[in-house]
């Protein structure tokens, strides 16, 4: 089996979400093996949202299972799959 990077665009709930505390929630989720990266990026008007990039096992599901943990973070209103690589 290979592995892939998933990044996702985690889209927060309003302009007073703590980034910072999703990420770290998020940082939780994926644990240290499966954390890349991560990067705040400016959508409009002031909104930001957090791309985060994770690098997990090429397995049926597994893609789908960690987006709707991520999901799940309280302030987060929705979250996109953006980019998938295989490595």
């Amino acid at each position: 089996m290979g592995e892939v990077a998933i990044t996702y665009r985690l889209m927060p709930s309003g302009l007073e979400v703590d980034l910072n505390s999703v990420k770290e929630k998020a940082m939780e989720i994926l644990g240290e093996r499966r954390f890349h990266s991560s990067e705040v990026k400016p959508i409009a008007f002031g909104l930001n949202a957090l791309e985060v990039t994770a690098i997990v096992e090429e397995v049926e599901g597994l893609g789908e299972r960690l987006e709707s943990e991520l999901a799940a973070i309280e302030g987060v209103q929705s979250i996109e799959t953006v980019a998938l690589t295989r490595l």
